[in-house]
């Protein structure tokens, strides 16, 4: 997979839409993930998020999941 760029911003959003039940949104902006990273791998992109605590990396892995990933 090809280093992260701008704008990767859209990579946590559509986990949101996904946890706040708005399979819309979730969809629309996996989309626009998938159309600047073709191979999106859900784990490589946990291993360079920062998380404090691993309930939160849980968590936020979750929200990929329902989102499609």
């Amino acid at each position: 997979m090809a280093a992260f760029r701008l704008p990767a911003s859209h990579i946590p959003e559509h986990g949101c839409w996904a946890m706040l039940g708005d399979t819309k949104n979730a969809r629309l902006y996996r989309r626009k993930v998938r159309a600047i990273y073709p191979d999106f791998d859900v784990d490589k992109w946990l291993s360079v998020v920062p998380f404090k605590e691993q309930w939160q990396k849980e968590q936020y892995r979750e929200a990929l999941r329902r989102a499609g990933f």
